[in-house]
């Protein structure tokens, strides 16, 4: 089939590292591309993201977002976005921390607002970009009935519709 392929060591020896197949397909790492972009590597992370800002003295600090999202007729709209962002205090670098962020845009014409974060010290905020215990909601939330867990020390759960912790309605 008919295809690009870029490949590299000698004449005789040389190795394809990346493919586009005829169908639109690009393999990196492989010669068989399965999706639009397949990526494979066996010994390193498979996509490294890196933003060159230089971050000290950023409270706002600079972010990498990876957004998805279709055409609504012939608009582009994204649906939702993962971010990865790393700030600093400081004016020599040495106050840095990250969080992990997750948006999702309303409705149609909306714009993509974060709806979840995991911060730094490894809280989890669902509704609030300041969580802080280990996980953080500013709204209500759901715990479907179950039966009873085998082991009740340090559990929430619902049975019946009665909230029970540590084994005690």
């Amino acid at each position: 089939s008919e295809r690009i392929s870029i490949r590299v060591g000698g004449h005789s020896n040389s190795v394809e590292k990346m493919a586009i197949l005829n169908n639109g397909n690009i393999g990196i790492g492989t010669t068989i591309p399965s999706s639009v972009l397949h990526i494979k590597n066996t010994s390193a992370n498979a996509i490294g993201l890196n933003r060159g800002s230089d971050i000290r003295n950023s409270a706002g600090g600079a972010a990498t977002k990876i957004e998805g999202g279709a055409l609504n007729n012939t608009t582009m709209e994204m649906g939702a976005a993962i971010g990865f962002t790393l700030f600093d205090t400081s004016s020599d670098g040495s106050a840095t921390a990250g969080y992990l962020y997750f948006e999702t845009k309303s409705k149609v014409g909306g714009s993509l607002s974060e709806k979840m974060r995991i911060t730094d010290g490894g809280h989890l905020g669902v509704g609030t970009t300041t969580p802080d215990e280990s996980i953080h909601t500013t709204g209500r939330f759901y715990l479907d009935q179950v039966a009873a867990p085998s082991t009740t020390t340090n559990r929430l759960y619902n049975v019946g519709g009665n909230l029970v912790w540590n084994g005690t309605t």
